[in-house]
């Protein structure tokens, strides 16, 4: 759930600008009208039945702190939360959504390794959220395996072990609840990876999924101007447009198949 209307972030009421703004969280005062949308969205199409509630705490960054207003942050999910679960208590229902960063030294975390240190006031944030949500059927997050200084550390393939020392982290903060990376990033910015190395990375970060337990990882990185321009695949798209989903396999599907 992401991108109220203009007027519930303090614009006119009317037409809205679907391509701007899209960072801007509705006002405190409009948290009762952003449940109500999402109420709406789930009568509307009632075969969804997974929510992530906002996206990467767009909106809820306080500069004159220098952290994450996980306070606000919460008090919109605790609300969503509820509206959609009075649609459908069989509607599953997640957050926080922050996106986890991590710098190459070390410095004030909880959380470090080899492939960085984690931004303590991500890990915060979760926290709170983890504290006072009202509910939550499970527990999402975003973040790449590159430091923000110095891309992967040690080295692109050591630092997919970021994945699994987070995913660990929260399954044991937040009482084993199932954990999905709504984004997950292995390849610096024009890097120029041929597609064997790109594969291969990525291969290495879907091992951690896999020995640290995570859900559901749905993958998604911005494709380089170079590979926007390149031939399309056997596919016949771009190969800069492939995206793809991977579910966890359940105890009772040895063969990989995905959980019914």
């Amino acid at each position: 759930m992401l991108r109220p209307p203009d007027w519930m972030k303090g614009g006119q009421a009317g037409r809205t600008d679907w391509s701007k703004n899209h960072t801007v969280a509705p006002k405190k005062e409009h948290f009762d009208d952003f449940a109500k949308l999402a109420a709406r969205v789930a009568k509307q199409y009632p075969t969804v039945k997974h929510y992530m509630v906002w996206n990467e705490f767009k909106g809820f960054w306080n500069a004159d702190t220098n952290r994450w207003d996980a306070e606000g942050y919460t008090e919109l999910y605790n609300k969503v939360y509820d509206a959609l679960k009075k649609v459908d208590p069989q509607i599953k229902v997640g957050g926080p959504y922050v996106p986890i960063g991590t710098l190459s030294g070390t410095g004030p975390s909880e959380l470090t390794g080899p492939w960085g240190t984690v931004d303590q006031r991500a890990l915060d944030a979760i926290e709170y959220w983890i504290e006072h949500n009202k509910g939550a059927d499970f527990i999402v997050v975003d973040g790449a395996s590159m430091t923000s200084d110095k891309g992967n550390v040690p080295d692109d393939f050591s630092a997919q072990a970021k994945f699994s020392a987070i995913t660990t982290w929260l399954r044991q903060k937040s009482g084993d609840k199932p954990v999905w990376w709504a984004e997950w990033y292995v390849e610096p910015e024009n890097s120029g990876w041929s597609e064997d190395k790109r594969t291969a990375v990525q291969a290495s970060a879907l091992m951690e999924f896999v020995k640290s337990g995570v859900t559901t990882a749905l993958y998604w990185n911005p494709p380089s101007r170079t590979a926007r321009a390149s031939a399309p695949a056997a596919s016949g798209r771009p190969r800069s447009a492939v995206r793809c989903r991977w579910r966890g396999c359940s105890a009772a599907s040895p063969d990989g198949s995905p959980p019914g």
